[in-house]
């Protein structure tokens, strides 16, 4: 599994195990710039160790909270 995405405006992106509900990843994108992640590299003995599930249970979303344009008076 891998995921890849684009940010359509400047914000940041959240990388989130919903099954713990852990935080994975955090990253402030511009707009156009790309969220890549992979848990390949990560063992499944780690993952229980890391997660507290097993790697079959891990379930992972991606939030993005874009960044408020000011408007000036």
């Amino acid at each position: 599994m891998e995921i890849e995405w684009i940010a359509p405006q400047a914000g940041t992106a959240y990388l989130v195990e919903e099954t713990t509900y852990k935080i994975v990843m955090t990253k402030s994108l511009d707009k156009g710039e790309e969220f890549e992640f992979s848990p390949g590299s990560v063992e499944p003995d780690e993952a229980k160790t890391i997660f507290g599930v097993e790697m079959s249970e891990l379930k992972f979303s991606l939030y993005f909270i874009p960044v408020e344009k000011r408007v000036s008076q």
